[in-house]
């Protein structure tokens, strides 16, 4: 599960591949980041 702020009416037009039921969120860099480091540290790849 994602969980971010939901992107505008426009911006989800320009969007590609999303399906019926589904919606976009903006994610922060640095939540992305966090979790990028936190795999890594775990032993996973990233």
């Amino acid at each position: 599960m994602v969980q971010g702020s939901q992107v505008d009416t426009a911006t989800h037009a320009e969007l590609a591949n999303v399906l019926p039921g589904e919606t976009a969120v903006r994610i922060a860099p640095e939540v992305l980041l966090q979790a990028v480091e936190r795999l890594q540290a775990m032993g996973g790849t990233g």
